[in-house]
């Protein structure tokens, strides 16, 4: 389906979701289905680090009439922090950006080797072979991946409290990715003809004037869009996003950011853009 053929008032959008490219538990048609099954009629697959799967889930959109924006998640490094930037309608043959994804990738498997040899240190051996077993990507092994089989040994009793006791930012086993800064990632999506997002802004824990700098980061850096309700947020957060995004001009991107059934909300059921912001999509 083409967006132009779906009325502005009739949009029911997800620009926010991972596959077994990446993180996620389900292939890019399940998510399609999915996304038809809830009614959304425009999504993105906005994989870590990766854009593979964005072919299959074009095909399988179009068999669904569901309209489709190419997407990838670009993680990035500030002040020791993870934070993510969503591409929107990118062009995934773009040979900078796909150089750059591959780069990502080769240091998401150096960190990961640091990951377990930090839990090695603590009692938990064979930490990357059993994060492995998890693994639909072989070049995209995540702090996901060890979460689960820490929950998987006992070690922890879900994937949240195994970040908070072992691989969360400040734990023992942390370990920061090597990543492209927000303006090299930002300039990567609008190289490759897309629109940046940052993602779940209210999601990294920052406060008052740290929450300020990193959105003038993004915004000195080219960036207009942010996620303003996304299943990463508490409702308590999505209304301080939107707030943030009338009194700052940004313009309003939203999705789940799902990856499997237990993720915050189901694909397309994060919350409405409220009527006054601009919707991301205006400027496909």
């Amino acid at each position: 389906m083409d967006l132009r053929s779906i009325e502005k008032s009739t949009v029911v959008p997800d620009l926010h979701m991972h596959s077994v490219f990446s993180d996620g538990n389900y292939t890019p048609e399940q998510l399609t289905d999915m996304a038809s099954e809830n009614g959304v009629n425009l999504v993105s697959l906005t994989d870590h680090d990766e854009i593979a799967g964005n072919e299959r889930m074009q095909k399988a959109c179009e068999q669904k009439n569901i309209a489709f924006a190419p997407g990838v998640e670009i993680s990035t490094n500030y002040a020791n922090k993870e934070i993510h930037i969503v591409g929107l309608n990118i062009d995934t043959s773009c040979p900078e950006l796909i150089k750059a994804l591959q780069k990502t990738k080769m240091n998401r498997i150096e960190r990961a080797e640091a990951i377990s040899n930090k839990l090695k240190e603590m009692g938990y051996s064979g930490a990357l072979e059993g994060a492995m077993k998890f693994v639909t990507n072989p070049n995209l092994v995540s702090r996901i991946h060890f979460a689960k089989w820490l929950v998987d040994i006992k070690a922890a009793a879900t994937i949240d409290s195994a970040f908070e006791k072992f691989i969360g930012s400040g734990r023992p086993g942390f370990v920061p990715l090597k990543a492209p800064t927000i303006p090299q990632a930002v300039n990567l999506i609008r190289q490759s003809g897309g629109i940046p997002v940052l993602a779940h802004p209210g999601r990294y824990g920052l406060k008052d004037w740290k929450l300020q700098a990193l959105l003038d980061e993004f915004k000195n850096a080219g960036g207009k869009v942010i996620e303003v309700t996304t299943g990463s947020h508490s409702s308590k957060d999505n209304t301080m996003i939107c707030q943030i995004a009338r009194e700052q001009d940004f313009i309003a991107s939203t999705g789940s950011d799902f990856h499997r059934l237990d993720t915050r909300c189901p694909i397309g059921k994060q919350g409405d853009i409220p009527s006054d912001l601009t919707p991301v999509w205006s400027l496909f």
